[in-house]
């Protein structure tokens, strides 16, 4: 087994929840946030040496969405062959296969960061996250068995599966991620 790295594993959890291949030829990752377009387009850039486009696009509703394409029919088969296949459906991706737990943890993050949110519930703050995907969701769950953060999983009427997770392990999951430093500092941060 190869290992793909801290900063290819977080891509490719983004990918899983907000991206697609564009016909073989690429990958697009999708977001509503400026500044995280542009982080995705830099880590893209140091990942694959090559710089991805960035696009805006605004719906008629007015709310906006930063496309970033990194036009390489490499990365499009690496990705293909990392999730099981081109067709990148929710139901149908294959859990990667990681080879150490920084990037399990890298790759949960970039997951998170694509599709989970954070509220509160019952005077705590709790994370959810969404997919229709069996085994990708039980991935995730076995990657937070192996962290030691306990999570609650859950199969909806529409057929998605849920994971809750609270405080005080919601804590001790960001804590582990910040730990794993899945993204290269910013200008002027230190990761001490």
């Amino acid at each position: 087994m190869q290992c793909i790295g801290e900063y290819e594993s977080y891509l490719l959890g983004r990918f899983f929840g907000d991206g697609w291949f564009e016909d073989c030829k690429g990958i697009a990752l999708a977001t509503s946030s400026y500044s995280d377009a542009c982080m995705l387009g830099d880590l893209m850039q140091r990942v694959y040496g090559r710089k991805p486009r960035l696009k805006l696009r605004v719906y008629s509703d007015g709310h906006k969405l930063y496309i970033v394409r990194l036009w390489s029919k490499n990365v499009s088969k690496r990705y293909a062959s990392l999730l099981g296949g081109f067709k990148k459906k929710s139901k149908n991706s294959l859990p990667p296969n990681l080879c150490n737990k920084k990037e399990r943890i890298c790759f949960l993050k970039g997951v998170i960061d694509a599709e989970a949110w954070v509220y509160m519930w019952r005077g705590r703050l709790r994370l959810s996250l969404e997919l229709y995907n069996y085994p990708m969701i039980m991935f995730i769950y076995e990657i937070l068995v192996e962290l030691n953060v306990k999570a609650w999983l859950s199969k909806h009427k529409d057929g998605a599966y849920r994971l809750d997770i609270n405080e005080p392990h919601l804590k001790n999951l960001f804590t582990l991620i910040d730990e794993s430093n899945c993204l290269p500092a910013r200008p002027g941060e230190s990761r001490l």
